[in-house]
């Protein structure tokens, strides 16, 4: 039996009353395998903005075709109003490419979420040059809070492989306590 998902209109109806204050409480949102479209994603925004979600501690948009634009608005929404209780995030499993990496890496900054500590990008084709993106010169203390880093098949070889390794004998990743680079099969 094939489940539908929630309808854009569902989604936004419930973005918009998490946005009036109606679940104030909410802990965890579990997104997964639900597709948003961008006007949903504009009420999430608008919600984070309006910092409705400040309780929030896990996030969970895995699954949910994520595009480039989609990841702007969000990572937008987190630097204009910080996740501060935020610790766990996954994007896995979003076919996030290169250039959307570059929207990660703001979102994924200390001043945006200083409470993660458990990062899910598995599944993402992204390669070293959308590795590249969370050393940005331009951005500041990606992923310094994150104990738990997931890369499982996003496509990362010897150069990708060399920039975490110096990502972490320089110090950037310094908490990094588990590091998933491998199958889940193996």
């Amino acid at each position: 039996m094939v489940e539908n998902p929630l309808s854009t209109s569902t989604l936004q109806l419930l973005f918009n009353q998490i946005d009036v204050h109606r679940y104030p409480r909410l802990r965890k949102l579990t997104l997964s395998s639900i597709p948003i479209a961008y006007s949903a994603m504009i009420c999430l925004a608008s919600a984070i903005r309006h910092r409705m979600l400040r309780q929030l501690t896990s996030l969970n948009l895995s699954n949910c075709s994520l595009s480039t634009e989609l990841l702007q608005v969000l990572s937008g929404a987190v630097l204009d109003e910080p996740l501060q209780r935020l610790k766990f995030l996954s994007l896995a499993k979003n076919q996030i490419k290169k250039k959307g990496m570059r929207n990660v890496a703001v979102l994924l900054q200390r001043r945006c979420l200083p409470s993660l500590e458990k990062a899910e990008l598995s599944e993402n084709p992204f390669g070293d040059e959308g590795l590249q993106e969370l050393t940005a010169p331009d951005l500041e203390r990606v992923l310094e809070p994150v104990k738990t880093l997931s890369l499982v098949h996003c496509h990362i070889e010897n150069e990708g492989g060399y920039l975490i390794y110096d990502n972490i004998r320089l110090g950037f990743w310094r908490e990094i306590k588990e590091l998933n680079l491998g199958s889940q099969f193996a």
